[in-house]
């Protein structure tokens, strides 16, 4: 099976789990008619953000991405719910890889009690790099934080 075919299984897989995590939001009002159906609540908002950064070096995992040279990273971001998607770049130098990183994300963030899960899928990719295709990956996610109380949130590492 080549690459191509082998993330394209990989990410439709992906997204049709997302779905499938999220199909109980079509049962609390997501789907049908609009007709006599009161306005979204508070959780409901849709709302969208974009970001530009610059930063000394980009390391990911431990690692530098770009020669440990400065970088600027962007981003845009939408959500509405629970549900969440974004595009992400940075500036990379490294063998294969230059000029750009681009990540494209998507997920849910379910509230229960204290605790707001993460699931989603993240595909990097590197659209201009000389070996485009052959460095792409697609990773599931799957986070959680706790907020015991006011003000104070939890992150496990």
């Amino acid at each position: 099976m080549s690459k191509s075919a082998s993330f394209k299984t990989a990410f439709g897989a992906a997204a049709i789990a997302l779905l499938a995590m999220s199909s109980s939001a079509l049962a609390d009002g997501y789907y049908g008619s609009t007709k006599d159906v009161a306005a979204p609540s508070e959780g409901r908002k849709f709302s969208w953000s974009v970001t530009g950064t610059g930063t000394s070096d980009y390391v990911f995992r431990g690692l530098s991405l770009n020669n440990e040279d400065p970088a600027f990273q962007a981003s845009i971001d939408v959500e509405y719910g629970i549900w969440y998607a974004g595009l992400w770049g940075s500036m990379v130098d490294g063998p294969g890889y230059e000029p750009v990183e681009l990540n494209f994300y998507t997920g849910i963030k379910p509230v229960l009690g204290p605790v707001t899960f993460d699931f989603g899928v993240i595909y990097y990719f590197y659209p201009w790099a000389d070996n485009s295709g052959d460095s792409d990956v697609v990773e599931l996610k799957a986070a959680f934080d706790w907020s015991p109380v006011k003000n104070l949130t939890l992150t496990p590492a």
